[in-house]
């Protein structure tokens, strides 16, 4: 789709809207804490915890 914008055979306004169904968020738990980010409790519930 991208590319069709990019060469000119498409408008950005001619091309389907799609939204995400199942989204679910992955935290690299090592790099926040290495980085200082301190991430809420709430979203550390939810989400992938990657060590």
């Amino acid at each position: 789709m991208g590319a069709d914008i990019l060469d000119g055979k498409k408008k950005p306004a001619d091309m389907p809207i799609q939204t995400a169904k199942d989204l679910k968020a992955s935290i690299n738990k090592k790099n926040a804490d290495t980085l200082g980010v301190k991430i809420p409790d709430d979203l550390m519930k939810s989400a992938e915890i990657i060590q």
